[in-house]
């Protein structure tokens, strides 16, 4: 079974809930469904720029 207090171990958070915190989740699902088409990893950089450009085309 896994500890979460091993050393060493850390969880990284979750870049599309964090967005849903600033942008609604509708966008936030579609940004991340953007960079997934192109092969790209859903990045909390990435996704903040793809739905800046969501938002302003």
């Amino acid at each position: 079974m896994l500890n979460n207090s091993s050393v060493g171990l850390r969880i990284s958070a979750d870049p599309v809930q964090e967005m849903t915190v600033k942008y609604p989740r509708v966008l936030v699902i579609r940004a991340a469904f953007c960079l997934l088409k192109d092969g790209k990893a859903i990045e909390h950089r990435d996704l903040e720029k793809t739905l800046q450009t969501l938002l302003s085309g």
